[in-house]
C-alpha cells in the first residue's frame, strides 16, 4: 500500500537477537529487579527496575561494573548480517523501498569500532543486492563528530541518524527548550561539516516523559520526580501540588 499512495520506506531493524539497548523497543528489556525499596509512596508497592542495572547482550557479554563488554559475540553479530542480506534481497526491487537502517538506537556502551565494522559490513551487503538504496546509521547515543567525523567518506547514499528528545531530563523553563533546539541545530550543522548528511529519525514535541509506563511496562518515573508541571512567561508551577490543593478543598 506504501507504493500505492506514493509513500517511501525506510525499513529500520529494531529488534536485535540478545537485545542492542536493553529497552523495550528492541524486543526485550534486559536486566530486571523487583523491588519495592524505592517505592515511597505507596508503601509496599511491589514493582521493579531496570534503568540502573540496564543490558545489552547482542554485541557480547557486558559487565554492569566497568560498564564494558568482556566478550564479543561474533555468531550473534554475524546472525544480525545474515538478517540484512535476506531483507536486501527480499525487498531490493521493491519500489517503494528507500533504504536500510540495520539497527536501531545501539546504546551508548556498544564498542563503538565493533559497531563501526558491523555498519561497513552491513552497508556492504546492501549495496551488494540493493546498490540504489539508503543506507542510514543511528549514532549510538554518540551524536560526536570525533566518532563519526569522516566515516565510511566518499561512500555514497550513507546518512547518520540522531534522535533528539527534550523530554528525557527535569522540567526547565521555556526558554531553555527554546536554546537547546538551537544548540542542536548547530550540532547538527558541525555532523553535516565532518561527516555528511543527518536525519532526525525520531523526534517529539512532549517535555516530560510522565506519561503511564513510557519508560516501560509498570516501570514509571517515580512520584517524586514525576509531577506534571506547565509553564507561564518563563516560569514552572507544580500542577501536582495544585491538584493536591483543589482535593483539600472539596474534602
Amino acid at each position: 500500500w506504501a507504493a500505492e499512495y506514493g509513500l517511501s520506506v525506510l525499513i529500520d531493524v529494531h529488534g536485535m537477537k540478545g537485545s542492542q539497548n536493553g529497552f523495550d523497543n528492541s524486543g526485550q528489556s534486559m536486566g530486571m529487579q523487583w523491588t519495592s525499596s524505592v517505592n515511597v509512596y505507596p508503601r509496599g508497592l511491589t514493582t521493579f527496575q531496570h534503568w540502573p542495572i540496564r543490558n545489552a547482550g547482542w554485541m557480547g557479554k557486558f559487565d554492569v561494573s566497568t560498564l564494558k563488554y568482556s566478550e564479543i559475540n561474533r555468531e550473534q553479530i554475524q546472525h544480525s548480517l545474515d538478517v540484512l542480506k535476506r531483507i536486501t534481497q527480499l525487498y531490493s526491487g521493491h519500489p517503494a523501498v528507500l533504504g536500510l537502517q540495520p539497527v536501531n538506537e545501539p546504546w551508548e556502551h556498544t564498542p563503538i569500532e565493533e559497531l563501526k565494522d558491523f555498519y561497513w559490513q552491513g552497508y556492504l551487503i546492501m549495496k551488494r543486492y540493493a546498490p540504489y538504496w539508503k543506507y542510514i546509521m543511528h549514532d549510538s547515543f554518540r551524536f560526536d563528530t570525533n566518532i563519526w567525523g569522516g566515516f565510511m567518506n566518499g561512500c555514497p547514499d550513507r546518512a547518520i541518524d540522531t534522535h533528539i528528545y527534550q523530554a528525557w531530563q527535569d522540567p526547565q523553563s521555556r526558554l531553555s527548550f527554546f536554546s537547546d533546539a538551537c544548540a542542536q541545530k548547530s550540532k547538527i550543522a558541525t555532523m553535516e561539516r565532518e561527516f555528511g548528511p543527518v536525519l532526525v529519525g525520531e523526534w517529539s514535541l512532549a517535555t516530560d516523559n510522565c506519561a503511564m509506563w513510557l519508560n516501560g511496562f509498570n516501570d514509571n518515573v517515580s512520584c517524586a520526580a514525576c509531577h506534571l508541571f506547565f509553564i507561564t512567561k518563563g516560569n514552572l508551577f507544580s500542577l501536582r501540588l495544585f491538584v493536591q490543593k483543589l482535593t483539600l478543598w472539596y474534602r
